[in-house]
């Protein structure tokens, strides 16, 4: 196990943009962005499991932590970590928005890209 300390990345709910103003403001309001400002991720530490690594992270959405532990790989050249998160937001006791009596809905799923290059 590699603990890691201050792999921290604040993500401003702000800065949000969808290409349409009504999705981005549905968007903000699913992610109660007027009262929580930033989704907060933490590397906390890389653990070796049958020869892969697993990345134990910590997000934070809309005032809710949830932890994660997800497949990567490293770098050691680089030191680069690389890795897929798929989570719903209703882990986040979020709701996704609906539109024309309920025609249109946002899907609950999102899918985070992980591109880390470590320092120390």
């Amino acid at each position: 196990k590699i603990s890691i300390n201050n792999a921290k990345i604040a993500i401003k709910c702000i800065g949000f943009d969808c290409g349409n103003r009504m999705i981005t403001n549905d968007l903000k309001a699913t992610l109660k962005a007027d009262v929580y400002e930033k989704i907060n991720i933490e590397l906390k530490e890389l653990d070796l499991k049958n020869n892969s690594f697993l990345a134990i992270i910590n997000i934070e959405i809309a005032g809710k932590n949830k932890e994660f532990e997800i497949p990567v790989t490293f770098n050691e050249n680089t030191n680069n970590v690389k890795g897929n998160l798929k989570l719903n937001i209703k882990d986040f006791d979020l709701k996704s928005r609906k539109k024309l009596f309920g025609f249109i809905e946002v899907n609950d799923n999102v899918e985070i890209n992980l591109n880390l290059c470590l320092q120390y």
